[in-house]
């Protein structure tokens, strides 16, 4: 990779790490049960933009946990209680730091390296 393109990716990683924190911020509030739609909604998107900027560099796993998140900051009232959600939301967000950061426990890929392989569903 030229230095120009790991640039590019470094300030893509930099990106995807500050779109975490706004989710992981929303998350908490949902734990408590005081999340705004406002920042639901911020959080949403923060994790949709996060899928397609993971999968334009090759991340699938991080690629696919940011769906997940998508999808749980979508189900604003789903069958699964909020704490629930949010506390599912908080283990993603821990493997989706590790994902970015490079260390995803893969093998290059970008597959995730676990028993029965797949992804996460919500």
């Amino acid at each position: 990779m030229d230095a120009a393109m790991a640039a590019f990716r470094d300030r893509a990683r930099d990106t995807n790490l500050a779109r975490v924190e706004v989710i992981e911020e929303a998350l908490g509030h949902l734990q408590s049960g005081v999340l705004r739609e406002e920042a639901r909604l911020t959080a949403r998107r923060a994790a949709h933009s996060l899928v397609g900027s993971a999968g334009t560099f090759g991340m699938r796993e991080a690629s696919e946990l940011g769906r997940t998140l998508e999808a749980i900051l979508d189900d604003a009232t789903g069958a699964v209680g909020p704490q629930v959600r949010a506390g599912r939301g908080l283990e993603l967000v821990t493997r989706l730091r590790v994902a970015l950061g490079g260390s995803d426990g893969s093998d290059g890929s970008g597959a995730p390296n676990r028993p029965g392989g797949g992804s996460d569903s919500w």
